[in-house]
């Protein structure tokens, strides 16, 4: 007898091809989504998301610098960005998913508590803007 006892070692698992819940993904859905503008582009926002934002301090306007935040210029990749529950929980695409650039959909990611009071954006809104994405895609769609 060997002492102490060697511990058993782990059995690598392979990991698996795919989705974890593939009846709910919607691969054109959300190829489409990705080609439309970002739910923040033109929006000011009380915090600098991305370095692209412009601060109001330095707009041309004496009304944009008095009301104070931040211009959103969209960076990085256009993502598919669902709303409410996460992909990884089980979230259908089909009216749960808006277009967002990198920045934004890492600030909604990381940052769900506080989202509304720095876009404005409610739950309610992104919500109203998925369904309307997925009505105009499969009006499209052959």
């Amino acid at each position: 007898m060997i002492y102490p006892a060697p511990k058993p070692t782990r059995r690598k698992r392979s990991r698996k091809k795919g989705s974890a819940f593939p009846k709910v993904r919607d691969t054109g859905l959300t190829s489409w989504v990705v080609t439309q503008d970002c739910v923040l582009a033109g929006c000011w926002t009380t915090r600098r998301l991305s370095e692209n934002d412009i601060d109001s301090a330095v707009a041309p306007s004496f009304l944009l610098r008095v009301i104070g935040g931040f211009w959103h210029r969209c960076w990085g990749d256009k993502t598919p960005m669902h709303v409410g529950q996460h992909r990884a929980k089980g979230a259908p695409d089909r009216n749960r998913v808006v277009c967002a650039c990198q920045a934004a959909h890492q600030e909604y990611d990381e940052h769900r508590s506080r989202w509304y009071r720095g876009t404005r954006l409610t739950e309610k809104r992104l919500q109203e803007r998925a369904h309307v994405l997925t009505a105009q895609y499969e009006a499209e769609a052959p």
